[in-house]
């Protein structure tokens, strides 16, 4: 496969996912769609949370435990998405 025929689509989460990987890897894309993203993770895990929702275990699943003075889930994360990409499989 071509890297040119590579096209990313995510919404809510997974535009947020969307934004990530373009970030993280601009040329590995031809098209990245991201629609309605989630773009503060912190303050959405704490909206869930507040509200009974669980997406917020989904997060907590994802990236570690959001505390308000722990803003290193983001490398935590980071550092996931670097093994995930060593180890995933064919598209």
């Amino acid at each position: 496969m071509l890297i040119k025929e590579i096209y990313l689509f995510g919404g809510s989460g997974g535009g947020h996912a969307a934004l990530l990987a373009t970030a993280y890897k601009p040329e590995l894309w031809n098209t990245v769609i991201s629609y309605v993203p989630i773009v503060d993770i912190r303050k959405w895990h704490a909206e869930c949370k507040s509200r009974g929702l669980e997406f917020y275990k989904d997060i907590e699943a994802c990236i570690g435990e959001c505390t308000p003075d722990n803003y290193l889930y983001f490398v935590k994360s980071q550092r996931r998405l670097k093994r995930q990409q060593k180890n995933r499989a064919p598209v």
